[in-house]
C-alpha cells in the first residue's frame, strides 16, 4: 500500500505531539480496533454508471405516435389499443383521455365514461377538466 503525503503528514504529526508529551498513546491493552469503513469509501472516485436508457419511454411514445396516426385514419379500435399501450409503459394522464375519445368515436360510451372519469381523477389542468367535463355533459 502506498501512503500519500497527508498520512504521512498525520503520522508525523502524531509522533511529533508524543515527543514532545502533549499527547501519550493508550496502554496497548485499551486500544480499541478501528472501525472499518464501508467498502464503498474504498472504492477511487471514478465518474458514475451510465445509466441504461429507459425503453419503455422510447416504447411508449412510439406507441402514442402510432396511435396517432390511426386515430386521423379513423381506425379507432387500434389507435385505441396503441394509447393503451402506451399508458401501461409511461402512465401518462393524458392518454386515458385519448382512450375515452376513442371509446367515444366507437359508440362506447359507457367505457368512454370510465377513461375520462379516471383522467379526471387524476387531477388534469383545470382547461383539460373543462374540456372533459364538456365531453361527459354531451354524451348525456
Amino acid at each position: 500500500m502506498k501512503l500519500k503525503k497527508e498520512h504521512i503528514y498525520m503520522g508525523l504529526g502524531f509522533f511529533a505531539l508524543v515527543a514532545m508529551g502533549k499527547k501519550k498513546a493508550p496502554p496497548v491493552d485499551q486500544v480499541q480496533p478501528a472501525e472499518q469503513p464501508s467498502t464503498r469509501q474504498n472504492l477511487p472516485i471514478t465518474t458514475p454508471p451510465v445509466e441504461e436508457p429507459d425503453l419503455s419511454d422510447e416504447k411508449a411514445e412510439q406507441a402514442f405516435n402510432e396511435g396517432e396516426i390511426l386515430y386521423k385514419a379513423k381506425e379507432y379500435e387500434e389507435a385505441r389499443l396503441k394509447y393503451q399501450e402506451a399508458f401501461d409503459l409511461s402512465g401518462e394522464p393524458e392518454l386515458l383521455f385519448d382512450i375515452g375519445q376513442c371509446y367515444r368515436r366507437l359508440g362506447q360510451n359507457d367505457k368512454a365514461r370510465e377513461q375520462y372519469n379516471a383522467f379526471l381523477a387524476l387531477k388534469p389542468s383545470e382547461e383539460d377538466v373543462a374540456y372533459t367535463e364538456e365531453i361527459l355533459e354531451a354524451m348525456k
